[in-house]
């Protein structure tokens, strides 16, 4: 497995202003078009957005990616899929239950928490439905040591956010005990 230096995140920078016609003079080189060929990305990278691109090079590199705040309703997560085609995943968007803070004249979600995984992994993966739309939890069984991880979206800048922290800190507890 390999890591993602800063010269991969360099290239997909410079492909990216490029592709948004603001690049300022800065050109991919043959060294940046080398790099993202080795994480299966060509000319195609233009057409998708810095995050895109991210999310497929950690699925390339990663077996399991947590991510908070991915900002997508409901009917939305399906973009997940899109961009990681080679993988499994699981999400929680804001609208997914009764949220009396919702407002669906929003443009955007917010919040939202996904777990994603390789595709080869996946009979080793149980989806958890415990915790409310910040806590996203899977139990993954790689041979004699399952691991229960739970990904979680904690409470900040908001009223009552302490009441809130509690009771995600509560929440947890319960999962821990539970699996």
């Amino acid at each position: 497995m390999s890591l993602i230096s800063s010269s991969v995140i360099s290239s997909i920078s410079k492909l990216c202003w490029v592709r948004s016609g603001k690049s300022g003079g800065v050109t991919p080189s043959s060294e940046d078009v080398e790099i993202l060929q080795k994480y299966e990305l060509s000319k195609s990278a233009f057409s998708f957005s810095p995050t895109e691109i991210s999310l497929h090079i950690l699925t390339t590199c990663t077996c399991v990616i947590c991510i908070q705040e991915h900002w997508l309703f409901n009917a939305e997560k399906k973009i997940i899929a899109e961009i990681t085609e080679n993988s499994g995943y699981i999400a929680k968007s804001v609208d997914d239950n009764d949220d009396p803070d919702f407002n669906v004249s929003m443009k955007r979600g917010y919040g939202g928490v996904a777990i994603i995984w390789k595709k080869e992994i996946n009979e080793n993966i149980k989806e958890l439905i415990d915790g409310g739309n910040r806590i996203q939890a899977i139990h993954i069984q790689q041979g004699d040591k399952p691991i229960c991880l739970i990904n979680v979206y904690m409470p900040s800048d908001s009223k009552n956010a302490d009441i809130k922290h509690k009771d995600k800190l509560a929440q947890i507890d319960e999962m821990i005990e539970k699996y």
